[in-house]
């Protein structure tokens, strides 16, 4: 079994709390992150704005793609 068959068949056991609890988790990180660096904090939320639209651009394709 490859690596790809692998996690497709993990994805399958995935519901909508599992994934709300993977983006808590990715959110208390990134607090976490920036309390361990203060430079973090002092930098303009454009960059962050930025930053999360094109990490969204490939998922956004991926789900209306046809």
């Amino acid at each position: 079994m490859g690596l790809v068959n692998f996690w497709k068949e993990k994805a399958k056991r995935i519901g909508y709390i599992e994934i709300g609890l993977i983006k808590l988790s990715c959110i208390a990180f990134g607090l976490m992150l920036a309390a361990w660096i203060p430079a973090l904090t002092r930098i303009n939320g454009g960059w962050y704005l930025l930053i999360s639209l094109l990490a969204a651009i490939k998922p956004a394709i991926t789900v209306y793609k046809k």
